[in-house]
């Protein structure tokens, strides 16, 4: 979308109208090489004049009008070529349905999505419009209720930044400062095609302050980003503010504009040393890297950056990429496909990172949808992500919606579209304007949460107090698949917190404190209402190195190996446990009765430990976080025998166990070394 702007280069100066019907063919087919929309519209529009029964002309009149978004003229290019001859050309009826779609009209477009599904079998591309056709058919039985039932929102476009070109690539600094993406001259520029000095307008990045709750534009953003030549734009500050990353777009000598990620530093609060980002981010070849967004590894507090490419390797047109810096050796990592839950065989684009929900925010056009590029979310991080779920109206509309930004202040977002009413130097959608958009009301609940010590050994609850300086994560689980996601994470001084979550969802929270053991609990929102509150205590128990017995965990006799009864017991204590508590070293601790000699218990109790360690490694614990040790009968904790010497099985029994003890921590192991 850097690249849509409306920009002309209107051909002056050629008689062109003496030009044969195929020479003025062939600058249409030269104009389009080089990606300019207008010229080529122009020589098409002459050309079917010339050759007013030649459909092709037609059917790429349409997909002009299409490119730069000219719905009306699109469709009505499409219909003529349907009704000439739709056996020649069945894309039309694909495009002629995405026109309709685009102009609100559902049901027409339906009707050609039918026609559609009957003649594209033929098609080179198959196999890509049988993917977006499902697309298209899944959506269908939905339009009535997404469109009846829109959002509780108010949204309005910004006018005192929008101007008659494209307004993309939006963020918010801060609060108060919102950086934008638009062309220096926001004018129909007239470009002799004869002049090779003809400069052509490019983008920077511009600055608008909030006053008085209203957006005034100031100026270009200061500091070096925008002296490089080219379109500058798309800018994303990393969460700790000490990198800006931006794009850069350039024309090709084939003529395709093509972009690469640069980012900068802040000094003295202006963005200075400006680099190319390092080779693996850029490809170069011919091929795109633009619209950056950042996000954070949970566990490593390192930056993972998201961009958009249509490099090799991907499942369509541009798709989301990610890659994660590794500070240590100032590297990126080879970058990723963040996945078939993101991407498809149409184009994603316009990532948008919130890590106060760790959801990712992207436009796309290849998901069910109500427009040309809908806006969804994905709660995940890097290849791991629920299905893209579509936001309603107004969010999204039957145009191209992109670009959604929460904002730090509450309850206001920011999205660019080329819906009806945006100002716009063509007809009607050609252009990209930024909207605001405002929730009246809190559409979310509070869960508050509340760590609690567990002080004596048995676990009584009488005298409990808060536990201070607890961590609690919180994750969405898929009530589908069960896959947990990471959503946030918060240290609570107090160890109670307030958190905000979306209800109609199921979570899993989380205490974590060190020396304590973690404490989990499943949260199911679905029935809660909006601004309801949750209480959930968490209960921590302080670990110390005496050791816990695990009941029911048998042996065959005279053998070390693990009935699936004590399988099943191991699942729901140690290795619960161990997922639970990621960081804690155990010790395994397997005892017998005195049958037999003392040597020989030894020998089978350390077997048995040592069975317990395989068990919990093939189920994925570290074996450095485990050790396994046989006590044989020296540590019994009932008699073996009764007070009159005969034999006492029930003691027996008890002696015959297995039990762990925490040993450390691999935190405290790393600082040893």
């Amino acid at each position: 979308h850097l690249s849509s702007s409306a920009v002309a280069q209107r051909l002056i100066g050629d008689s062109l109208s003496r030009r044969s019907a195929h020479k003025v063919m062939r600058m249409a087919h030269q104009s389009m090489k080089f990606e300019d929309w207008y010229s080529a519209i122009e020589l098409l529009e002459l050309y079917a004049k010339k050759r007013p029964k030649r459909t092709r002309a037609k059917y790429e009149l349409g997909r002009l009008y299409y490119q730069i978004r000219q719905y009306e003229k699109a469709e009505y290019f499409f219909s003529v070529v349907t009704k000439a001859d739709s056996n020649a050309f069945p894309e039309a009826w694909y495009y002629r349905g995405q026109c309709s779609k685009s102009l609100g009209n559902y049901t027409h477009a339906q009707l050609c999505f039918a026609e559609f599904k009957l003649t594209y079998r033929g098609l080179k591309d198959r196999r890509k419009f049988r993917r977006l056709l499902k697309a298209e058919l899944t959506i269908a039985p939905l339009l009535d209720s997404i469109t009846n039932a829109p959002l509780p929102a108010e949204i309005n476009a910004i006018r005192s930044i929008n101007g008659k070109s494209s307004e993309t690539g939006i963020l918010n600094a801060d609060e108060n400062t919102l950086l934008y993406t638009a062309l220096q001259k926001d004018d129909l520029p007239v470009i002799d095609i004869n002049d090779s000095l003809a400069e052509i307008p490019v983008t920077k990045i511009y600055k608008a302050t909030l006053d008085n709750n209203r957006w005034t534009k100031v100026g270009l953003l200061e500091g070096e980003v925008n002296e490089m030549e080219g379109h500058v734009g798309n800018p994303i500050i990393t969460h700790d503010g000490r990198y800006l990353i931006f794009s850069v777009c350039k024309d090709n000598w084939q003529g395709k504009t093509t972009c690469e990620l640069y980012q900068s530093r802040r000094v003295n609060d202006k963005w200075k040393r400006v680099e190319k980002m390092k080779d693996g981010i850029n490809v170069g070849g011919g091929f795109t890297t633009t619209q950056p967004a950042v996000g954070r590894d949970p566990e490593r507090n390192r930056y993972i950056l998201y961009f958009v490419s249509d490099r090799p390797g991907g499942k369509g047109g541009k798709d989301i990429w990610y890659t994660r810096y590794n500070k240590r050796d100032d590297q990126w990592d080879r970058p990723r496909n963040c996945g078939s839950k993101i991407n498809t065989v149409g184009d994603e684009e316009t990532p948008w990172v919130d890590l106060s929900e760790g959801t990712l925010y992207f436009s796309s056009n290849g998901h069910p949808g109500i427009g040309g590029m809908d806006i969804y979310k994905s709660i995940g991080e890097r290849g791991r992500w629920t299905e893209a779920e579509l936001l309603g109206i107004p969010i999204n509309s039957s145009a191209d919606d992109v670009y959604f930004r929460k904002q730090p202040r509450e309850r206001y977002m920011l999205l660019t579209s080329n819906r009806k009413g945006s100002q716009s130097l063509w007809e009607g959608t050609c252009c990209d304007d930024v909207y605001e958009v405002f929730f009246p009301k809190d559409f979310h609940s509070i869960l508050r949460l509340t760590a609690f010590e567990i002080p004596d050994p048995d676990g009584e609850l009488n005298g409990r107090a808060t536990l201070p300086e607890t961590v609690f994560k919180v994750f969405f689980i898929d009530p589908e698949t069960g896959d947990k996601f990471f959503v946030k994470s918060d240290t609570s001084v107090s160890g109670v917190l307030d958190l905000k979550i979306e209800p109609g969802r199921v979570y899993s929270v989380e205490g974590i404190h060190p020396g304590y053991f973690s404490d989990i609990h499943k949260i199911d929102t679905r029935k809660m209402l909006i601004n309801d509150t949750m209480q959930v205590d968490l209960e921590m128990k302080k670990w110390d190195e005496k050791p816990i017995r695990v009941p029911n965990i048998y042996f065959e006799f005279n053998r070390d190996k693990l009935t699936s009864e004590s399988q099943l017991a191991l699942d729901t204590s140690i290795y619960h446990l161990m997922v639970t508590n990621p960081d804690i070293i155990i010790e395994i601790m397997a005892h017998t009765d005195n049958k037999g000699t003392s040597a020989y218990n030894n020998k089978l109790s350390q077997s048995r430990a040592e069975s317990v360690v395989a068990y919990l490694q093939k189920k994925k614990i570290e074996g450095d976080r485990m050790t396994a040790k046989g006590y044989g009968e020296a540590q019994p904790i009932a008699p073996n025998e009764h007070a009159d010497g005969s034999d006492n099985p029930e003691g027996r029994a008890q002696n015959r166990r297995v039990e762990f003890r925490v040993i450390g921590t691999k935190m405290k192991i790393r600082s040893i070394d």
